[in-house]
């Protein structure tokens, strides 16, 4: 009797090359960051995203829905192609309105001897910060009579989205042009 080579074969599941996300595969924020990865993670194994790199897992952070794709060569030789769809949640526009003057670059200005200001803002609901801070009152009245000189802010518009709890904000530059404040003068004779 003739004895045969056995032929030992290992194989693996398909289940062990599920593809998930940090965030249990649902929705993410704009710019927000989330890990992708595939359950098998053997050492032998080579990974290949069409990044460019390597590992099981990688690090992203989008701003649109994108598809990752992940070639994986097991031990055997075998080549295992993934997918994985990530959805973003899209930054929502934001709207100022409510302020009369703009610069010639389409900025924002105030004169320190205008009347406080409570801008209207889409979407509601968030506040305002500056750099440098001092004249935005309770995060949503803008007063310049706060500023003594002439100062360009920064200022940032910070919201959480209700439904999605996604926290964005958006930064635009804004100039308060200090007038100078009225002075009394009393006149008093000299003895001269």
């Amino acid at each position: 009797i003739e004895t045969l080579p056995t032929l030992n074969m290992a194989m693996s599941s398909l289940s062990e090359f599920v593809m998930h996300s940090s965030k249990n595969d649902k929705p993410v924020c704009f710019g927000e960051e989330v890990t992708i990865g595939v359950d098998y993670n053997n050492p032998d194994a080579e990974y290949y995203w069409q990044s460019g790199q390597g590992g099981n897992t990688i690090t992203v952070s989008a701003s649109t829905n994108t598809e990752y794709k992940l070639m994986i060569v097991t031990p055997e030789g075998c080549n295992v192609p993934r997918s994985y769809k990530l959805e973003v949640i899209p930054k929502v526009p934001v709207k100022i309105s409510g302020f009369t003057k703009t610069t010639t670059d389409g900025e924002y200005f105030l004169c320190s001897s205008d009347n406080p200001v409570t801008p209207i803002v889409t979407p509601s609901g968030g506040s305002f910060t500056s750099t440098p801070p001092g004249f935005i009152e309770n995060g949503t009245k803008f007063v310049p009579s706060e500023v003594d000189v002439t100062t360009r802010f920064e200022v940032k518009y910070e919201y959480t989205d209700i439904e999605s709890g996604c926290t964005q904000d958006t930064i635009f530059n804004f100039t308060v042009s200090a007038i100078n404040k009225e002075v009394n003068w009393t006149l008093a004779p000299t003895n001269d």
